[in-house]
């Protein structure tokens, strides 16, 4: 994006620390739209092309047949990729549990409030109980859910088999805030229960994306105790931010990986790793929110519509030297020649491009801008600064001085460079005005 030289700006420069930088999250937002945008496949099927299968972290498990007189049982198949296993709880990922004698303890027979001890004459609609296990949240709620569970249930949902091990599975997902919410439940054939399913995390909405859905739960429910439950989860379009968060805690907190994944990289769930499961999921939550916030503010930047722009960076100071960088860059048909996947420290995110335009073709230079946000307490951005660099700065410096000799007038008031990026209203006459003015500073040079 051509302009005058900013000497000594590099004094205003928030330059980036030696801490982490994720600059992953472009590549993840990538990854992600590509994948959770594809045609949509049935619910009976998980995400993704079906010879993808072995090859993507999609899980189905098939489901059991009753026989007359005899209890159900669940049969669960899972399709594994690279080791990666991942449940999450009442939604989407396959997991292991460590127990480790460390589990987090939440009475398995706890009531709803307001419960007796005594059985109750009334049994809770089929519907209802399974859409209570499934959307169950807070430590009462799971604990109701498991107490649903017929002493001798059979349970395939991964990690979770049976009562003992629904603590630690509904614990994990209030570490990671999951969420699910059923979309609706058909009775099957034989009597069993289906219900489809959408899951979403802090994760998902730091990237701005809806929930998935195609997951589904399948139960078989008998006199108001659920007697078997199997899952077909939808993991494919998750996949990105998993394998994100991951890479991310590996460079982040190499010392919480082995507290938090096993070996084969399966959720520990203990007591002690459960609580490093929700304070580095917060954090994870908060990179890639400001990552995204900085592309964002590129995408806005680079589409040259203010109004973007302003939406992007939201109550960021006057935005005048974008404003204007817009104008100048849209009027010397500016292209990006390389983007850089923004980078993010504790309070800061920094958005790298390197471009070229008219202008600089014309004398010989390509530009590389650097914009840093800072965002306060609140996650809201309240500074942008600026800098700029060029392959051969000391031209840049030559054609400002030798413009500003050569035709002064464009600098008044009333000029097409009239408030220089400093507010004024002409950006592209004076941006086309240079262009103009690059013939005779060439022959100037060379004579």
């Amino acid at each position: 994006m051509g302009r005058p030289d900013l000497r000594g700006s590099m004094s205003s420069l928030h330059h980036i620390t030696a801490a982490p930088k994720p600059a992953f999250v472009a590549e993840l937002r990538e990854q992600f739209v590509r994948v959770a945008m594809a045609a949509p496949h049935p619910v009976t099927e998980p995400y993704g092309d079906p010879e993808d299968l072995m090859n993507e972290s999609s899980l189905t498990s098939s489901r059991h047949h009753k026989a007359s007189g005899v209890r159900p049982r669940a049969r669960n198949e899972w399709l594994i990729a690279a080791g990666l296993v991942l449940v999450a709880g009442v939604a989407a990922l396959a997991l292991s549990f460590d127990s480790g004698g460390n589990d987090v303890q939440v009475a398995a027979d706890a009531k709803l409030d307001g419960a007796d001890d005594t059985s109750t004459e009334e049994t809770i609609d089929p519907d209802t109980l399974a859409r209570s296990f499934i959307e169950a949240s807070t430590p009462v709620d799971a604990a109701a859910a498991i107490a649903s569970l017929a002493p001798e249930a059979e349970v395939s949902l991964g990690g979770f088999g049976s009562q003992s091990d629904g603590e630690a599975w509904f614990a994990w997902n209030r570490a990671i805030e999951w969420e699910t919410v059923v979309t609706g439940c058909t009775t099957l054939s034989l009597g069993d229960l289906r219900c489809d399913y959408t899951y979403h995390n802090p994760w998902l909405a730091a990237l701005e994306q809806p929930p998935i859905a195609g997951s589904t739960m399948t139960f078989t429910i008998v006199d108001g105790s659920i007697t078997a439950v199997s899952e077909m989860i939808a993991f494919g379009p998750f996949r990105p931010i998993w394998d994100g968060f991951q890479a991310w805690l590996e460079r982040v907190h190499p010392s919480s990986v082995a507290l938090m994944l096993t070996n084969d990289r399966q959720p520990v769930l203990t007591e002690e790793s459960l609580e490093a499961w929700s304070t580095h999921s917060a954090e994870f939550v908060d990179v890639v929110r400001l990552g995204t916030m900085g592309e964002a503010f590129m995408d806005a930047l680079l589409s040259f519509d203010i109004e973007q722009l302003n939406a992007a960076v939201g109550t960021a100071r006057d935005l005048h030297e974008e404003r204007y960088l817009q104008g100048w860059s849209a009027a010397t048909n500016y292209e990006v020649i390389a983007r850089h996947p923004c980078e993010v420290t504790a309070n800061e995110v920094v958005c790298v491009a390197e471009g070229r335009d008219d202008w600089g073709d014309a004398i010989g230079l390509t530009f590389l801008d650097r914009f840093t946000i800072t965002v306060d307490s609140d996650g809201i951005a309240s500074t942008v600064v600026w800098h700029q660099e060029t392959t051969q700065p000391e031209v840049f410096s030559e054609f400002d001085d030798w413009i500003r000799s050569e035709d002064p007038a464009l600098f008044e008031a009333g000029g097409a460079c009239g408030g220089f990026f400093e507010g004024g209203s002409t950006p592209g006459a004076c941006a086309r005005a240079w262009v103009t003015h690059t013939d005779a500073f060439n022959a100037a040079r060379t004579n």
